[in-house]
């Protein structure tokens, strides 16, 4: 599996749904799954996303890792966390909290990550367009 480095991270799987619910045990379940592209009734819409993100940290310590959502004009929500790593060659699940995601017209949604000083990586992308439910 090829993995995009990001800072002190290299970025595994990542699922995009509507929510995340934490369990007993430390399980999650993953509600409102996206497989692929996003389709919505009417422009404009806005809608909850919430990422999954399975990270594969390469340095221990601090470290702020920044997440932002673009939709095709515009930033569209964003978020900063900071994560403690203790120890490397494990996999750091990231369940992030829900974005609330407005797309004026069909086109793409990216989701970006930073971490420290390193630049922004686009590590998805979705296409939102009109569509059945």
């Amino acid at each position: 599996m090829i993995m995009l480095k990001v800072g002190d991270f290299e970025v595994g799987s990542i699922v995009l749904c509507e929510m995340i619910r934490p369990e007993l045990f430390n399980k999650l379940i993953l509600l409102g799954v996206f497989p692929a592209d996003i389709c919505v009734p009417v422009f404009p819409f806005s809608i909850q996303v919430t990422p999954y993100i399975e990270l594969h940290p390469t340095k221990r310590g601090l470290s702020r890792i920044e997440y932002r959502f673009i939709n095709s004009s515009d930033l569209a929500a964003g978020i900063q966390i900071e994560v403690n790593v203790e120890e490397t060659g494990r996999v750091t699940a990231i369940p992030l909290p829900p974005f609330l995601v407005s797309v004026q017209e069909p086109g793409d949604i990216h989701l970006e990550m930073k971490s420290g000083n390193s630049d922004w990586v686009r590590i998805l992308s979705r296409q939102v367009s009109l569509g059945q439910f």
